[in-house]
């Protein structure tokens, strides 16, 4: 699947730093350092059944998410969450792998896309 303009935005980070090029960029490279944590702390809590910790990391991030208009992540991060809490181990592995692979590739695309921005 390809990633096109529309599965992120930088507008609320334009409007919040009122057009600062600088703070957009180093907001973007701080939102994907944190994604590549959290994705390892998911994984770790979800290895050990800790699904209650994959709830919460999965809600923490769910603000984020809307700030860079990640709508399909959003969504997906609360399935996570209600899957955690229902105990669907097998469900909730297959959904932490689709989350692992969108959330890496839209990192890399934004990282990208934010050096562009003069």
């Amino acid at each position: 699947m390809s990633i096109d303009s529309q599965s992120y935005s930088f507008s609320d980070l334009m409007e919040m730093f009122d057009g600062n090029i600088d703070n957009v960029k180093s907001t973007v490279n701080i939102f994907c350092s944190q994604m590549a944590l959290d994705i390892q702390n998911l994984k770790q809590h979800f290895l050990r059944k800790d699904f209650s910790s994959v709830k919460s990391f999965a809600h923490r991030m769910k603000p984020n998410l809307k700030m860079f208009h990640m709508m399909d992540l959003h969504q997906l991060v609360m399935d996570i969450e209600k899957t955690a809490i229902e105990g669907d181990q097998g469900l909730l592995g297959q959904q932490l792998e689709v989350f692992y692979d969108k959330a890496q590739s839209r990192c890399k695309l934004i990282l990208k896309e934010s050096e562009k921005l003069v």
